[in-house]
């Protein structure tokens, strides 16, 4: 079982663009893997109600993936975008062509109150802010919509994580107050440190690891 720090896996991937497995191509079959896992567990999403929690980077284009998937599965997917997204951003286009409704979050207190009302009415919430990414404290005002999340979110809610709960730390399995813990997060190609070890493990309810394609022999 492979187990890596963030920066192998990132160096992993860079290997993958020059063995010809782009990172498009691996963003893509993660969020297409996102989708199909989440169908597994939570169960057919025709009509159900889905809120994604988008970040800044290849997480969150991981997430718009996902959601252009489970739209075209028939669920009402809402992407709400935390924090700047790149000013070309295709799988934003992709998602907005499919269906999904993007909601930009901003610090006006107009729609704070708008994403807790639609946290509170999902059957699903998909963490796909930072994964790997966050490598310190959560800071405002991203913190502030995180925290939002868990006072609205519902018991019944199926929440699910890409690659590793926003605010868990990949290296040292440091967990931010402002972690929204999941029922299932779906490991991107490898196993992280901060999967398995406290407190982080405690963190990322049950690991689904699941191949991005990264192509073989790219793993030591």
């Amino acid at each position: 079982m492979k187990i890596v720090t963030s920066s192998e896996m990132a160096d992993i991937e860079e290997r993958s663009a020059n063995s010809g497995a782009s990172i498009d191509a691996l963003m893509d079959n993660a969020g297409q893997m996102v989708a199909s896992e989440i169908e597994s567990e939570f169960g057919p999403v025709f009509g159900a109600k889905i809120l994604a929690l988008i970040g800044p980077g290849n997480n969150g284009s991981d997430g718009l993936v996902a959601c252009t998937r489970l739209v075209k599965r028939g669920a009402k997917v809402t992407a709400a975008i935390l924090a700047t997204r790149p000013e070309l951003d295709d799988r934003r286009r992709q998602a907005v062509s499919a269906g999904v409704v993007v909601l930009e979050i901003s610090e006006s207190a107009k729609v704070a109150t708008a994403l807790g009302e639609i946290v509170a009415s999902s059957h699903v919430v998909i963490d796909a802010v930072f994964g790997t990414g966050a490598s310190r404290s959560i800071l405002s005002p991203i913190s502030s919509y995180l925290k939002i999340v868990k006072k609205r979110v519902k018991d019944s809610t199926f929440i699910a994580a890409v690659d590793l709960p926003s605010g868990v730390n990949a290296n040292t399995g440091f967990v931010d107050e402002s972690v929204i813990v999941p029922q299932l997060t779906v490991v991107l190609g490898y196993l992280k440190i901060g999967h398995l070890i406290q407190p982080g493990a405690a963190a990322c309810g049950v690991l689904k690891i699941v191949d991005i394609g990264i192509p073989e022999g790219l793993h030591s």
